[in-house]
């Protein structure tokens, strides 16, 4: 390579900072040489020490748009003014792309950070440039990063482990607002005094709605599940009426028929499976056993609290509904078949 670039423009490329970097060696520099024929600025950002920007480009990664690549000074590639430049220099700021990203964006929506500002707000947010690029057009990149960083400072003990948690926070938060059409105009809205209680809010109001349509469906099935209601020694069994019991039925008894991940609700109340109380007589609104019992009446699980298993009078009294219930569902299915 030495000998072939002597005597011509590439002699002066840098190509040697870019030897053995990344995909690029000393056996094939093709990617190198053509970006530095299209790009002579790259010159200036390696012996400005800024290499890592151009790898980044030889990589394809991302630049967020902060290099101006066919720039004719310094200044226009970096997108700064001789002042700010120098004041970088001066306070060795380290020049990395979400720094001018920051910096730029500032510039662009009125913020107007300072260099060393910008350099901060890079670090904070370092980890989630592209969620925060997403929510400027609710507000300017101070006023957003600013309220971030508070509800951060708030929160750390107790909510939020690091400020990438936060900004997935209000992301969520944002979306959940205008699915429930709320006013993000106002600022009361946009920027609620406790971030964490706020989308707590919006996430009970959301589930809210989901649950009124699934409890339209199950109301629809219970005529249907009368037939395994039944009642021996003590117990009965009968089906979940609402998302609310199960709900509730999940949360005192510990274990995951209430949880929307698990989306036993959701087959429930589409048909897929079916949901059933067991409860003792006299505390016949206290949670003891869930069973789910397959559309083909076969017992999938049964669980008490924290997923014990049934024994004693609960196991009896599952295997008497087995055979007088259950298998008897079975026979008469055979003989209408």
């Amino acid at each position: 390579i030495k000998k072939a670039v002597k005597g011509t423009p590439f002699k002066y490329s840098t190509y040697e900072m870019y030897f053995d970097s990344g995909n690029y060696n000393e056996s094939d520099m093709v990617s190198f040489f053509d970006l530095y024929s299209k790009y002579p600025c790259v010159e200036y950002l390696t012996k400005l020490g800024l290499n890592k920007i151009v790898q980044t480009k030889l990589n394809n990664g991302r630049t967020y748009g902060t290099i101006n690549w066919r720039g004719k000074n310094i200044f226009k590639v970096l997108r700064l003014t001789k002042q700010e430049f120098n004041m970088i220099k001066s306070k060795k700021i380290p020049i990395t792309l979400k720094f001018l990203y920051m910096l730029q964006a500032s510039k662009k929506d009125g913020s107007n950070f300072k260099p060393a500002e910008a350099y901060n707000i890079a670090n904070n947010f370092a980890d989630c440039i592209d969620e925060l690029k997403k929510m400027l057009i609710y507000g300017s990149l101070r006023k957003i990063t600013n309220y971030l960083i508070k509800q951060y400072e708030k929160n750390s003990d107790t909510t939020f482990w690091s400020m990438y948690s936060v900004v997935n926070t209000f992301r969520d938060y944002l979306k959940d607002c205008k699915t429930l059409q709320m006013d993000l105009d106002k600022d009361s809205v946009l920027y609620p005094k406790d971030l964490h209680r706020a989308h707590q809010d919006t996430l009970w109001r959301i589930e809210s709605k989901a649950n009124e349509k699934l409890d339209a469906k199950i109301k629809k099935r219970l005529d249907s599940l009368q037939a395994y209601c039944f009642g021996y020694k003590g117990l009965f069994i009968r089906p979940a009426r609402s998302t609310k019991e199960l709900i509730q039925e999940g949360k005192h008894l510990k274990h995951c028929v209430g949880n929307y991940n698990q989306s036993y609700i959701d087959d429930y109340a589409e048909g897929e499976t079916n949901l059933l109380f067991i409860r003792r007589l006299d505390k016949p609104n206290t949670p003891f056993f869930t069973m789910e019992l397959s559309i083909e009446n076969i017992i999938v699980q049964t669980y008490g609290y924290d997923n014990f298993e049934p024994e004693g009078e609960v196991e009896e009294f599952i295997n008497i509904y087995q055979n007088k219930v259950l298998d008897k569902m079975k026979r008469t299915k055979k003989k209408s078949a």
